[in-house]
């Protein structure tokens, strides 16, 4: 495998919210000396991480995704997108990611249809730089779905004694038509730089 991660510029780790990602106790760089024994206690944390974002990492990352079971995937993936970011590497550490899963894929129709390391660690990091953006973007329409007295169950052992399903599945469309409609007809300047240059691996 061939190393990936070689960016030695760091980014200022972006915010979300009020809070940094560097929040995160694993993405804090060590404390000195004159904090005390405790504060030596994160040291290790801060070796791991250089350790984990090497320019030669890429095998190792691939070693530690193997052997997570599954229940620890997520976490596993969070905490790792938290990494990467805090190094300014996240998008090389995704770029690896999706590479690694194209290059293992069989049929194409499957791909990023799993539920694996790959889907969470994506996942992970479009729900962190880009709930802002889904919130300007799409609550308007979600408003109005909740607010509707539409009715939008399509499986018939569902539908209400007063309700069609045909009349449900076209409301239904008609919603999908509207969520599509808000993201495509959206200025891609809007979309966050981060989720733009996602798309642009995967289509590459």
């Amino acid at each position: 495998v061939q190393p990936v991660f070689t960016k030695t510029t760091q980014r200022q780790p972006m915010r979300r919210g009020s809070s940094q990602i560097d929040d995160n106790p694993l993405a804090q760089s060590a404390p000195s000396e004159s904090e005390g024994e405790e504060g030596n206690e994160l040291l290790p944390f801060d070796e791991l991480i250089n350790l984990l974002t090497a320019p030669s990492s890429a095998p190792l990352i691939d070693m530690i995704i193997l052997s997570a079971d599954k229940k620890d995937e997520k976490c596993l993936a969070q905490q790792l997108v938290h990494v990467f970011e805090s190094k300014g590497k996240v998008m090389e550490f995704l770029e690896h990611l999706v590479m690694r899963s194209v290059g293992g894929c069989v049929a194409a129709a499957t791909l990023f249809r799993g539920n694996g390391v790959t889907e969470k660690a994506l996942t992970s990091y479009c729900y962190m730089v880009g709930r802002d953006y889904v919130g300007k973007s799409l609550k308007p329409v979600f408003l109005s779905v909740m607010n509707s007295t539409c009715g939008y169950e399509v499986d018939p052992s569902k539908v209400g004694p007063k309700e069609d399903v045909e009349a449900n599945a076209m409301n239904l469309l008609s919603v999908c038509e509207m969520f599509m409609a808000k993201i495509t007809l959206s200025k891609s300047s809007n979309v966050p730089y981060g989720i733009r240059t996602i798309c642009r691996i995967i289509s590459n």
